[in-house]
């Protein structure tokens, strides 16, 4: 959608969620979890997780030429704890064959 422009180039944002589960099952017979067999791995085990993130992206159209978009995204973790990725990408196009581009996140 877009909110506002700049002189001549109108500024896109773009929101999203995502969704998923995650389960993990590793089921070990009896004889192996009393390690009555020889080369037993261990013992059962199994988790759930389910994740939701959100996202946002600003593009910033400066020139008619240069465009530097700007990105956020947050993954909640119950196990990790909460993970805040920000970054921002400039892209220059300097000729009809070339373009510059840069970046940095974390």
């Amino acid at each position: 959608f877009d909110l506002f422009e700049f002189p001549g180039c109108q500024v896109s944002h773009y929101v999203g969620l995502e969704y998923f589960e995650q389960s993990y099952a590793d089921i070990y017979d009896g004889q192996s979890s009393d390690c009555l067999i020889g080369g037993s791995a261990g013992n059962s085990s199994q988790g759930k997780r389910d994740v939701t993130a959100f996202f946002f992206e600003s593009v910033l159209p400066i020139t008619e030429t240069v465009e530097v978009n700007l990105t956020a995204r947050d993954d909640p973790d119950s196990d990790f704890g909460d993970n805040i990725a920000p970054a921002v990408s400039a892209r220059w196009h300097v000729a009809d064959n070339i373009v510059n581009r840069g970046s940095d996140s974390e």
